[in-house]
């Protein structure tokens, strides 16, 4: 029997909640200074000593000296309350409090503050994979509970089997619980001071988009309702519009010379400035699930309207949250056949879209320049710059070289190798050193089609910039000199247009993404990813709007019942799992296994109870110590006695038995005594020595004996 530590708590039960510690901090490891991962270990280390009896408790100076240490790891990684800075101090206090538990009150905390920690995890990230995880976490967290409790030393197999029936027999309440309690917002939603996430910024060097598609991060999912109106890969996802330079970059200017409306929010009166863009032909309707950016702009097609509140189209023609996107959501908008943006410029508009940079670049302008005198038109200007590009032999690398102050001289004239951001941001420039209005958009290029689940995919390594040139009368046009310089990244993807070079996800070499074209991978990447997709869609998508509609529904088919349906759902939950440990616990008592000696002595005490019903006495007696025998324990049996079920009756002995079995079958008496001397035997004699599956074979050649006995 295992040795108990603070004469409450077992060594399996203190194993089992250093495990719970371990896997807890996996879930946040990444999220946490690495300096408080080593203090954490460290605590979780010290405890496993102590249990295995080779160091002691740590005294209050170094209790106190690391406490000291995780609050300056705190101050020293965080310089403001955010989120993560929360979490961190939360783990900090949890890893402390294991180096001191001592009772069985302070296991309880430390497990009930496990379930918390876990569940800190979807402040982050609320994908499958992570609910799963979570989920493994608190079927540990219960076995280490059900530890607590067992008087005795139990397999790993048999914990994790009564928690895990513990969990699936609360799937039920659960399920009525997540369809009809009361939508509220989550914590996640808002404003805590948490950094911007790593992603797409409305502040764009030539480089950044390069490293950025070195990821393979999820974006946003888009289904359509009717058939696609562009190809994937021909999709445009606009973002945000870049209007202001500085030579090197791109961001986006503040909107303070507009008087007026800056946002046109769904279901309020349009501005002026909307009545700038004319539609034409039928809308394609399309839904986006976009994952955490913790930016307000959202990702639409050209000319695309929101279609739902709490979203707005700006002055840019983009689309945009009220607030910062910091949990998954779902948003409609609706998408023309054709759309002109503003064929009329207004003059604060063309002010703003023709700033040029104080610092020169005098080969672009000039270059700009000769090139506008030559062509005199806005649409023969942009070919003319195209065809630059193509004679010069500029190249498309996810590589480029770091460009310095005149950074359009550089890459025009000397470099020639960049990626998109680079060609969108001097095709912008030249146009405006020519006079023409343009800018440079940002967003995402293209998507994986689902062809399964009818969606298409969106991830990190899509990013893309392009330009957008104003030209009279026709409005704002896309031009993507990306198209011209590598076809491939337009038709194909990126993938397909960096293959020569194998650059693509080059950092990430364990990323299913990377290896696309092995169409194994890719049908299993695409079947995880349709789970994902509907697990956001229809878990984590469960918004008040689809509560609203499905109480609407029921009150359309039950009226006034429904609520009486709802309370009979929630009492049918609580229900179920009673039945459920029902038929589990009569399962198990009908599938005991038991052992060839029992078998034997349960066919011997049914014989006797069959033939001894003349005996109104001996029946009455040896019948009720039968019965009380068949519901004991086999586990039971053994310690009351070696000999096993027979000889668990008061008063009665073996010998005692095999007589009264003589007097149903006086005619075997020379088998009945054979069998008699042989049970002695294996009890009590020299075969009782032999080794377990030899005494099993005895016992099951026995029963064969038995059950002939029975037969004749």
């Amino acid at each position: 029997m295992k040795q108990l530590l603070d004469h409450s708590l077992t060594v399996s039960a203190l194993r089992w909640m250093l495990l719970v510690q371990v896997v807890c901090l996996a879930l946040h490891v990444t999220r946490i200074p690495l300096s408080l991962s080593g203090l954490l270990i460290f605590c979780i280390l010290w405890r496993l000593q102590v249990i295995r009896g080779r160091w002691r408790f740590p005294n209050s100076y170094l209790k106190v000296m690391l406490a000291t240490l995780g609050l300056i790891v705190l101050v020293t990684s965080f310089q403001k309350l955010s989120v993560s800075a929360a979490v961190s101090f939360l783990l900090l206090a949890y890893g402390l409090k294991l180096i001191e538990l001592h009772s069985r009150r302070d296991a309880y905390i430390s497990l009930f503050l496990s379930f918390l920690v876990a569940a800190l995890v979807f402040l982050f990230e609320t994908s499958l994979l992570v609910a799963s995880m979570v989920l493994g976490v608190c079927v540990a967290i219960t076995c280490a509970l059900i530890a607590m409790h067992s008087k005795k030393s139990q397999s790993i197999f048999s914990l994790v089997k009564q928690s895990s029936v513990y969990w699936l027999s609360a799937i039920p309440l659960m399920l009525v619980f997540f369809v009809f309690f009361p939508r509220m917002a989550p914590l996640w939603s808002l404003d805590l001071g948490q950094s911007s996430r790593t992603g797409l910024t409305d502040n764009i060097r030539p480089g950044d988009i390069a490293k950025l598609t070195q990821s393979d991060e999820l974006v946003f999912r888009a289904r359509f309702f009717s058939d696609l109106p562009l190809q994937p890969e021909s999709m445009y996802w606009r973002a945000f519009v870049l209007d202001y330079t500085d030579g090197r970059g791109w961001k986006r200017s503040e909107a303070v010379d507009y008087i007026g409306n800056l946002i046109d929010w769904y279901g309020e009166p349009s501005s002026i400035w909307q009545q700038q863009m004319s539609t034409e032909g039928p809308f394609f309707d399309y839904e986006v699930i976009l994952e955490p950016t913790h930016q307000p702009w959202l990702f639409s097609l050209d000319g695309s309207l929101p279609e739902q509140t709490h979203v707005g189209l700006t002055q840019d023609f983009t689309l945009q949250y009220d607030k910062p996107v910091r949990q998954t959501i779902r948003y409609s908008s609706k998408m023309p056949s054709l759309v002109s943006r503003e064929p009329r410029l207004a003059q604060w508009r063309a002010g703003r879209e023709l700033q040029l940079p104080d610092n020169e670049n005098p080969k672009t302008r000039e270059l700009a320049q000769r090139i506008w005198q030559e062509t005199r038109d806005v649409n023969l200007f942009v070919n003319r710059i195209l065809e630059y590009f193509i004679e010069n032999q500029f190249s498309y690398t996810l590589r480029p070289p770091l460009l310095g102050e005149k950074a359009n001289d550089e890459f025009l004239f000397e470099t020639r190798k960049g990626f998109c951001a680079h060609y969108a941001g001097a095709l912008a420039t030249m146009a405006r050193y020519a006079g023409v209005p343009a800018r440079v958009v940002g967003g995402y290029l293209g998507g994986e089609w689902n062809a399964q689940a009818k969606y298409v995919t969106v991830r990190q390594y899509d990013a893309h910039a392009w330009t957008e040139i104003w030209i009279p009368g026709k409005g704002w046009t896309l031009v993507d000199p990306t198209s011209v310089i590598a076809p491939d990244r337009v038709a194909s993807g990126l993938a397909e247009a960096m293959r020569e070079e194998g650059s693509f996800l080059e950092d990430s070499l364990l990323s299913p993404h990377r290896y696309q074209g092995i169409a194994v991978l890719d049908l299993m990447r695409e079947m995880i990813d349709s789970i994902n997709y509907q697990w956001s869609l229809r878990v984590v998508g469960f918004d008040v709007k689809k509560q609203t509609g499905i109480f609407s529904e029921m009150t359309s088919q039950w009226g006034r019942y429904t609520w009486l349906v709802v309370a009979g759902l929630i009492v049918l939950s609580l229900f179920i799992p009673f039945l459920l440990w029902g038929i589990y616990l009569l399962f198990k008592r009908l599938n005991q296994r038991r052992t060839p000696k029992e078998k034997f002595e349960m066919a011997l005490m049914g014989l006797l109870k069959k033939h001894l019903v003349s005996n109104k006495t001996a029946t009455r007696s040896l019948t009720n110590k039968s019965a009380r025998t068949q519901k004991t324990n086999y586990a039971e049996m053994d310690v009351r006695s070696e000999v096993g079920v027979v000889d668990s009756f008061i008063g009665v002995t073996p010998n005692d038995l095999f007589l009264k079995l003589l007097e149903c079958f006086p005619q075997k008496d020379q088998q009945i005594e054979w069998l008699a001397k042989r049970y002695e035997s294996l009890c009590y004699g020299e075969l009782s020595d032999h080794n377990p599956k030899e005494m099993d074979k005895q016992w099951q050649f026995m029963l064969k004996q038995l059950l002939q006995l029975k037969a004749n």
